[in-house]
């Protein structure tokens, strides 16, 4: 297993910045809102390809997180880096 830590640049597979990460579990982590995600998202820790020095590399495009339909993203339903109430859960 690979080992994350928060503030860890998070890139898809064709090399595009999703942003980076605020919060990793043991299945999942969080991507905290920046360019691509207008909110704070969990990502399954399964999707996690590779990581290379501080950065943590996704087995997916970018096009097919934004496609969603099981891509293995969530909206935590907090707004970037806060822990406020959570709201409802959006699969991707």
């Amino acid at each position: 297993m690979y080992e994350l830590r928060d503030g860890m640049k998070v890139k898809s597979s064709d090399g595009k910045g999703l942003g980076k990460i605020i919060r990793s579990g043991p299945t999942s982590l969080v991507v905290e809102k920046g360019l691509f995600f207008t909110k704070d998202y969990e990502i399954a820790r399964s999707l996690v390809a590779e990581v290379r020095g501080d950065e943590c590399w996704l087995s997916i495009t970018e096009d097919a997180l934004r496609g969603g339909a099981g891509a293995g993203a969530q909206d935590t339903g907090t707004a970037a880096g806060g822990a406020g109430a959570e709201g409802s859960r959006m699969t991707l």
